[in-house]
């Protein structure tokens, strides 16, 4: 269950998850009377302490460390750096952006390239000026 109402929302899955829900049906894996997808070995959800203990036993042999809150943080950043803050806070089901800034999005240092912002009001200038003078 969702935290609150705002969580509760529909997501378009990318590809790579229908190709994963995919294959899991075709296991043919029984889902208990909610029918769920990826279901523990006694057909219940899940537990997250569970899922996070495969991902550690996953990764022990390649020598880093994830866990499913870090994947969380990362997509949320993809998405505010590549959209809007407030597209991170909708696919996160946060009811404000505040939330989402203040624990999910990684800050960076590095402002955006706003290089042609700038050159065309250096060019509205030069234009708006009559002694053709740009200082």
């Amino acid at each position: 269950m969702p935290k609150s109402d705002s969580s509760r929302r529909t997501i378009t899955l990318p590809a790579f998850v229908v190709t994963a829900i995919r294959e899991a049906l075709d296991l043919g894996l029984d889902g208990g009377p909610d029918a769920l997808v990826f279901p523990s070995t006694r057909a219940t959800p899940r537990s997250p302490s569970r899922v996070r203990d495969q991902l550690r036993e996953a990764q022990a042999s390649i020598g880093t460390t994830v866990t499913p809150h870090d994947f969380r943080r990362t997509v949320a950043t993809q998405v505010a750096n590549s959209t809007t803050i407030g597209n991170a806070t909708a696919l996160l089901g946060h009811a404000n952006e505040g939330t989402t800034v203040r624990h999910y999005v990684k800050r960076t240092h590095v402002a955006p390239d706003l290089r042609v912002v700038i050159d065309q009001l250096v060019q509205q200038a030069a234009a708006d000026d009559p002694q053709g003078k740009t200082e």
